[in-house]
């Protein structure tokens, strides 16, 4: 129950701390604070890197996934000489421009001559002018693999924003807690030697009392026991304090990635010194208890993860629908003519097919 008990308080203090100034430094007295020891873990230890090359991660995914929304030229040249003759020289080039609600827009330059060119493929001698859009009727109206893309880039940004907090509040948490395991050993040493000193008064005490005949010789062997009991009790004591010294040193390195040590210089807090005046109310802990569904970064991941699994169905779901794409193309001579003025709805070409094939 002792035990149960002290885990609360430890809770509490750590509650208390996490909000505490992180620019405070180890003070004029040698007393290292739980702010300057979190602030070098929040700063150099390299899980704390970790987390934010997370976020990073996720950040370089989206604008992978954005890029694929970015306009895209085109150029198809084919060409044929034989024995003198041309017979057929096609150029086709320009620019298409995705979008994210699935439409496609386009515009372009076809130029197609020569001999022995299929008569429905021949352009005026300066070429067309083409301006398009293309819509899927069918697959890809509602989703295709690059919104799907772009839609899983998204959730893996707050995916990583939610493991970056998982992280660094884990990393925190372990800090505080063996922090406050450090400050526990270094005052029940302190308080200790302390007993350890007024024992070993009172033998010296008992002794001469002894000496001057008001004590009984049993008394002096009682004041030795009980010195002798806290010796050994002070060699364990500081057994604990070395260990728990060593394992807050894990927690702290320097800003070029070294592990550094906890110096024996280096005080802790003594619990004179260390507010405990902290309380949580229970109206704040319901309320902690009412937002943990969304704030608490372990069950934002999941909850994320479910998200990007229902973009995946979707997206299986939508290539069962048949690939229907309807393509509608403007044409106007680019050579010899005013370019806007003379685009007219009576040139165009028009498809209705399964075939990505864009003009």
């Amino acid at each position: 129950m002792n035990g149960y008990l002290s885990r609360i308080v430890l809770v509490i203090f750590c509650t208390g701390s996490l909000s505490a100034n992180l620019s405070a430094q180890i003070d004029s007295s040698g007393v290292l604070t739980l702010a300057s020891v979190l602030q070098m873990v929040r700063a150099n230890h390299p899980i704390a890197a970790q987390a934010d090359l997370q976020l990073r991660r996720g950040q370089a995914g989206l604008k992978a996934a954005r890029g694929g929304f970015d306009p895209r030229l085109y150029t198809n040249l084919d060409q044929k000489n034989y024995d003198g003759t041309a017979y057929y020289s096609q150029l086709d080039g320009g620019v298409r421009l995705p979008t994210w609600f699935g439409v496609e827009f386009k515009a372009g330059y076809n130029q197609q001559t020569g001999t022995y060119l299929n008569p429905e493929n021949t352009t005026p001698p300066g070429g067309l002018a083409v301006a398009g859009i293309k819509v899927p009727i069918g697959q890809g109206l509602l989703i295709d693999q690059r919104r799907a893309a772009l839609f899983k880039a998204r959730i893996d940004v707050r995916a990583a924003e939610a493991e970056r907090r998982w992280l660094l509040n884990d990393l925190l948490f372990q800090a505080a807690s063996t922090y406050w395991e450090w400050v526990r050993s270094e005052n029940q040493l302190a308080i200790l030697n302390n007993a350890r000193s007024l024992a070993a008064s009172r033998l010296d005490f008992v002794r001469g009392s002894f000496v001057l005949g008001s004590r009984a010789a049993i008394d002096t062997l009682e004041a030795f026991v009980q010195v002798q009991a806290l010796d050994q009790e002070v060699q364990a004591a500081q057994i604990d304090s070395r260990s728990a010294r060593f394992s807050l040193s894990t927690f702290l390195w320097s800003p070029d990635g070294q592990p550094l040590e906890l110096q024996d210089q280096v005080m802790a807090p003594g619990f004179v010194g260390v507010n405990q005046n902290q309380t949580v109310s229970a109206d704040s802990v319901q309320q902690w208890m009412n937002r943990i569904e969304l704030d608490h970064p372990d069950i934002q991941r999941y909850e994320l993860k479910l998200n990007a699994l229902d973009i995946d169905r979707k997206l299986k779901a939508d290539q069962l629908k048949p690939k229907i794409n309807f393509q509608y193309n403007l044409l106007t001579e680019p050579v010899g003519s005013d370019l806007i003025r003379d685009i007219s709805p009576s040139n165009y070409k028009w498809g209705l097919n399964s075939n990505s094939r864009f003009f």
